[in-house]
């Protein structure tokens, strides 16, 4: 019960939105880069819609770890991009650590 009113304080619907778009635009870019080689043909492939949703949600639930880890600082706009920038780069940088091994 606790965690549940933390998350609902916590999380607004609008701060929900922002983290799963940011995910998805960070996530599109990347296998249009990597996957289509600079094109969409990445999309008729079943295992890259794997690989998709997987990137997409380590990278969704970076941001979500890091706005639960600084829940005590006031959520002001500022705050809110550090976390979004932040949360794409750690949802990255683990995903690279995690091929990587």
């Amino acid at each position: 019960m606790g965690v549940r009113i933390l998350l609902s304080k916590q999380f607004s619907h609008d701060q929900q939105k922002i983290y799963l778009l940011a995910s998805f635009i960070m996530t599109q870019c990347l296998f249009f880069i990597d996957e289509g080689y600079y094109d969409f043909r990445w999309m008729l492939s079943f295992g890259n819609w794997v690989a998709f949703v997987i990137y997409f949600l380590v990278l969704y639930l970076a941001q979500v770890t890091l706005s639960i880890l600084l829940f005590w600082i006031k959520p002001d706009n500022l705050n809110k991009a550090v976390i979004v920038v932040a949360g794409l780069v750690l949802g990255i940088a683990f995903c690279f650590w995690w091929l990587s091994n």
